[in-house]
């Protein structure tokens, strides 16, 4: 079986890693696991444990969607948390991009039914995960770097290209095996 997820790459500017540097470095007595910037990506659907038979058919069918769609426009902007910012669990960068990038999603999520996953009713809220809070004293601290980078424009890229991943979980953290690049537009 493969742990396996769909995702869109995101490229890491010196403006992000200039912020992610001031967050570790004023949040640094905090239970944070921070997220490598080598692996940013915005997950488009999470498929859990599959079957290597299964890759092929997912394969063939994500080939014809990503035909439909040309280079999406993405800006990554602001900071905020999930949950609350006192019960904060994910720290993220936001993510803007066109209709296109909800549309594929969508489309992504009925498509994927076929295969026996089901569909999130969850709304779809792109992201870039910065760090997973165990637990955290300064809330206050938290809250103002929030503030600080809320209105910042980190970057602006075009994406080309939808990833088929495997996830292996180390005790040093995920690795990403590239199983299938999928182009945008061809």
């Amino acid at each position: 079986m493969h742990r396996t997820f769909l995702a869109i790459n995101i490229p890491v500017s010196a403006l992000m890693t200039g912020c992610i540097q001031d967050l570790k470095k004023q949040l640094n007595n905090e239970r944070i696991k921070w997220v490598s910037p080598s692996r940013f990506h915005i997950t488009l659907k999470f498929l859990g444990n599959i079957s290597s038979s299964a890759i092929e058919g997912i394969n063939d069918r994500l080939e014809n969607i990503t035909g439909l769609y040309q280079p999406i426009h993405i800006t990554v902007s602001g900071m905020g948390v999930f949950r609350s910012i006192h019960h904060p669990r994910v720290l993220w960068m936001g993510i803007n991009a066109d209709d296109s990038l909800k549309g594929m999603h969508k489309q992504l999520e009925e498509a994927l039914q076929e295969f026996g996953f089901e569909k999130t009713d969850k709304p779809f809220h792109p992201h870039l995960t910065l760090g997973r809070i165990k637990v955290i004293n300064n809330t206050e601290l938290l809250g103002d770097l929030i503030e600080k980078y809320k209105t910042t424009l980190f970057s602006s890229v075009v994406v080309n290209e939808l990833i088929f991943y495997e996830s292996i979980l180390r005790q040093t953290g995920p690795e990403y095996i590239v199983l299938q690049k999928h182009p945008l537009g061809v």
